[in-house]
């Protein structure tokens, strides 16, 4: 597959939910919104160089994408190209922190590299949970969560809009990418000494496109939100979804339950 199809279908799987007919589709978007929000906050509260304390935290996007019907190895893989980004933030603690706590056998295991393996698990953690989120939820519906959830209107039209004529730019550029082939025949020399003229087209066409979208929208009586016929109604599952992880992430944060464990597996 062609790499714009490729971004087209990972972009695509933020825009509608992966699977109807499960437990998390029955739950409304904000419990699910406020619920990764609160799953995020404590993860990034475990201290430093706590990094058995992390593992556990591997629990909820396992649970939630049980629940939404979507296979955790996918998620994950999608998540894996943050990686590098985290890997540049965080090499450096090694390297700055020599400080020694622990050592393993014959090896001293310094602060750098136990900051560095929180960090990662940290930053990995909180993307795999918002790309679970966007996957379970759908972005459409999500915005539709924050706007409900009193965020100003400017904020969730900005990232509605930002996926949608990103769409727009990646339709048009396929568009394009087919045409250079077939009028190629498969070489990429042309295409590659005419790609500053394929872009300026790409930009031109893009936004003339999205200024015909625009006033197609004013047509039908735009006005800042867009409206949706699905009532968003709290029920009682939503609140028990949201009590029993805000229970559950507690529970990690004041007992430390990795830590109990190596204390009972430690010898006397």
């Amino acid at each position: 597959m062609h790499p714009i199809e490729q971004a087209r279908t990972i972009l695509s799987g933020f825009g509608t939910p992966g699977t109807e007919n499960t437990f998390l589709s029955r739950i409304s978007p904000r419990t699910l919104l406020l619920t990764t929000l609160l799953y995020i906050v404590a993860v990034l509260s475990v201290g430093k160089y706590d990094v058995p304390n992390l593992i556990p935290y591997f629990a909820y996007p396992v649970i939630v994408s049980a629940l939404a019907g979507i296979s955790f190895a996918r998620i994950s893989c999608k998540t894996l190209p943050a990686l590098p980004f985290l890997l540049l933030i965080g090499i450096w603690n090694p390297i700055l922190n020599h400080t020694p706590l622990f050592t393993l056998g014959e090896y001293t295991v310094t602060a750098g590299w136990c900051s560095f393996a929180a960090l990662m698990l940290r930053g990995y953690l909180a993307i795999l949970a918002t790309v679970l989120l966007l996957y379970s939820t759908g972005l459409p519906r999500l915005s539709d969560a924050m706007r409900r959830m009193h965020i100003p209107a400017v904020i969730t039209g900005q990232i509605l809009f930002t996926f949608r004529y990103l769409d727009v730019l990646l339709e048009e550029a396929s568009s394009m990418g087919r045409a250079c082939r077939q009028r190629n025949f498969g070489q990429q020399q042309s295409c590659i000494r005419t790609w500053s003229a394929l872009t300026g087209h790409l930009l031109l066409r893009t936004l003339d496109r999205a200024q015909r979208l625009h006033h197609a929208l004013l047509a039908r009586g735009y006005n800042g939100t867009i409206p949706t016929l699905k009532s968003d109604k709290l029920h009682g599952r939503d609140y028990a979804y949201l009590l029993l992880w805000l229970g559950f992430l507690l529970l990690l944060f004041f007992t430390h339950p990795a830590e109990q464990l190596g204390k009972l597996i430690q010898p006397a």
